[in-house]
């Protein structure tokens, strides 16, 4: 889902969702739910039917979570249960408690004015995220369950909800009863459904239907707004290994929203059709939902504490589809992007290891850390690992998992037996740990040797993969060498003046290294080097280092021109926003 979107959502969960890691004593199998919408009142009412199986001996009781639900009564077989509402939480009390295996029903009446989760239009209505808001439910990852959802609006909208549509009942006034039903098990919180009055365009890819949503758009402008959901779905069903789970898929665009990824569907902003009409490359967010229908949804986190897998791999599998579709310079830019991000959270304080345990706020399980903090540590695991083991490993993963639930340990289990090493290491120190690596680098020249001197200083020191560049009038030159102990020197035989040397040539790291360099050389590095990353790090530096008007350097003087030229002539739109910007 979109990181600010859930980064909001998570302000209005309660915090025992996450903190609380142990496994419930039952599991949730199935909802049958009946939703009735009422539009003028901005209110829903609801009965539904929850079967679930006990995991222990005498279960006395069952906790749902049942954020702004009015619950009227509980029953079980027509034989009431006593249940207590406190703090977005229903217990249930058996009057009979249940034995270990043993599968029972309960029946539940409810309504609602739900103040989150589901946003209400003059003639559309859709959720998001918060399913508690308008179903009773277990609200954990791990606890995946099938749904049949019976849900009534006006006759004449059009309605999407996970699964597929098994039938519509006419009801009496002008009310029609839509009924979905989604046979493969999905975490509660991606349950959903949106209805309108919606324009509607179909297309069929093979047994596979395509179906666009939209009440702002045209069928022709949302052939054009969704062109590339066909090129996304080969790029993503190659790189998994896995065909699209279920025969469907929906993209509606709806008011009000960020983005946000359910079973079989996804919802995006009304005013994002506007950026995919104006550029194709605007592509990113639709990529990022869609690989959720893989990551996250089929192939889901065990816990919260997890979430990186799910939205740190969404994430990173958008950047790689944009590499695929728009060439490297597209990859380099969202990797900077995420970066740069990263970096923000560094320096107010915010960092933590991606997989965390111990939250203290509902933030903490979502924003930079899990998404792009995420998303950095797989690109630069790709780097170590190369091409073809690092995407054997996605697949080995996504096919051994789907339709489970996992943790970090699956995945770097995934990774080691696709290539043959072992990624303890890296594990610890890019994932569980909060200290990432702080590089510093230097560069000294003896008669006909450049030595680039590394220096690791953070507490612990591991290995750590690192491209080293030297480039001079007669060429450049590249090492990739593995930084193991504190202090490192790479020699480099030079013939002519040295007009650049790059540490982390190509941007691996999620971190910058911190490299000081003279002006000229950064003046070189900002019209020569070959990344978005090495372009954009000489631009910060350079802007730094040279804050006076007129300047302190002879050399800055250069500086505006240089990155005038880049804001009109750069290839990447990331460097020349950023050059522009430093103009200004």
């Amino acid at each position: 889902m979109s990181f600010s979107f859930f980064f909001i959502l998570l302000s209005l969960i309660s915090p025992t969702l996450f903190a609380d890691s142990k496994s419930e004593p039952y599991d949730i199998l199935h909802y049958d739910a009946e939703l009735k919408i009422n539009w003028p009142e901005h209110s829903l009412s609801g009965a539904e039917m929850i079967r679930f199986k006990s995991l222990k001996d005498d279960l006395s009781d069952i906790e749902l979570d049942a954020s702004n639900l009015v619950i009227e009564h509980v029953s079980e077989q027509g034989t009431e249960q006593p249940f207590e509402l406190k703090e977005k939480k229903l217990n249930i009390h058996l009057t009979r408690a249940a034995h270990k295996g043993e599968e029972r029903t309960l029946t539940l009446s409810y309504h609602a004015r739900p103040k989150s989760g589901v946003y209400f239009y003059p003639d559309e209505v859709y959720t998001v995220f918060n399913t508690s808001s308008w179903l009773a439910c277990h609200d954990r990852p791990e606890d995946k369950a099938t749904l049949t959802l019976h849900l009534t609006v006006p006759a004449g909208m059009k309605v999407v909800a996970n699964g597929r549509p098994i039938k519509q009942d006419q009801l009496k006034g002008d009310q029609r009863e839509h009924t979905w039903q989604q046979d493969s098990p999905l975490p509660t919180y991606i349950f959903g459904f949106a209805a309108g009055n919606f324009n509607e365009l179909v297309q069929q890819r093979g047994k596979l239907q395509l179906r666009y949503l939209s009440k702002n758009y045209s069928r022709e402008e949302m052939a054009k707004i969704f062109e590339q959901t066909g090129a996304i779905l080969d790029f993503y069903e190659r790189r998994a290994g896995v065909s699209l789970p279920g025969d469907s898929y929906t993209q509606v665009l709806v008011p009000g929203t960020i983005g946000q990824e359910m079973g079989g569907f996804t919802a995006l902003p009304v005013d994002y059709g506007k950026e995919m009409l104006a550029s194709p490359k605007k592509s990113w967010l639709m990529a990022h939902e869609f690989a959720h229908q893989w990551w996250g949804n089929s192939v889901t986190c065990r816990d919260w504490s997890d979430f990186w897998l799910n939205e740190g791999t969404a994430s990173f599998m958008a950047d790689a589809y944009l590499q695929t579709r728009f060439g490297q310079t597209a990859y380099d830019e969202e990797i900077e992007n995420a970066r740069g991000a990263y970096a923000r959270a560094r320096a107010r304080g915010r960092d933590r290891s991606i997989v965390f345990y111990d939250w203290i706020k509902p933030s903490d399980a979502g924003g930079p850390i899990t998404y792009d903090k995420g998303a950095l540590v797989l690109h630069l695991l790709r780097y170590q690992l190369g091409e073809t083991a690092f995407w054997e490993g996605l697949r080995r993963f996504t096919r051994e998992h789907m339709g489970g639930s996992v943790v970090t340990k699956d995945f770097q289990s995934s990774m080691e037996q696709a290539s043959g090493q072992n990624l303890s290491d890296f594990f610890t120190h890019w994932v569980y740990r909060a200290d990432l690596a702080q590089i510093n680098a230097h560069q000294r020249l003896e008669k006909n040797e450049l030595i680039v001197e590394l220096e690791e200083r953070q507490n612990a020191v591991w290995p750590i993969p690192l491209q080293v560049a030297v480039e001079t009038t007669r060429g450049r030159q590249t090492r990739r060498v593995m930084l193991e102990g504190k202090r490192v020197e790479v020699r480099f035989h030079i013939n002519g003046p040295v007009l650049s040397v790059r540490v982390d040539d190509g941007g691996h790291l999620p971190v910058r290294v911190s490299h000081e360099r003279p002006v000229q050389m950064l003046l070189h590095q900002l019209a020569h080097e070959p990344d978005v990353a090495g372009r954009v790090d000489a631009l910060e530096q350079l802007v730094q280092k040279c804050p006076g008007h007129p300047p302190q350097e002879p050399a800055c003087a250069r500086l505006k021109p240089a990155l005038n030229e880049r804001a009109l002539k750069d290839s990447s739109d990331l460097v020349r926003e950023t050059a522009r910007k430093a103009v200004l």
